[in-house]
């Protein structure tokens, strides 16, 4: 059996008994919050605008890292905004 009766079958051979769904979807819980927690913690390490730039570049990026600086140093720095 193909097509859309296929899919509905199959998907639940795999979620297996629907009476207990801690169990059946148990994977995707647990993928779930473990996800999101992980997505949290990257979060809290994010810096915002008023945290100071890292000028150390990696060793490709020095010369546009170089003129950002200048822009940022000429520029930016110089606007009352």
């Amino acid at each position: 059996m193909g097509g859309i009766a296929g899919l509905h079958r199959d998907g639940r051979r795999r979620a297996g008994n629907l009476r207990n769904p801690d169990k059946a979807f148990a994977a995707t819980n647990d993928l779930r919050t473990r996800g999101t927690d992980n997505l949290l913690a990257a979060a809290a390490r994010l810096k915002t605008e008023e945290d100071p730039p890292d000028w150390r570049p990696i060793r490709p990026a020095t010369r546009a890292l170089a003129a950002m600086r200048r822009v940022e140093e000429n520029l930016v720095g110089g606007c009352t905004s």
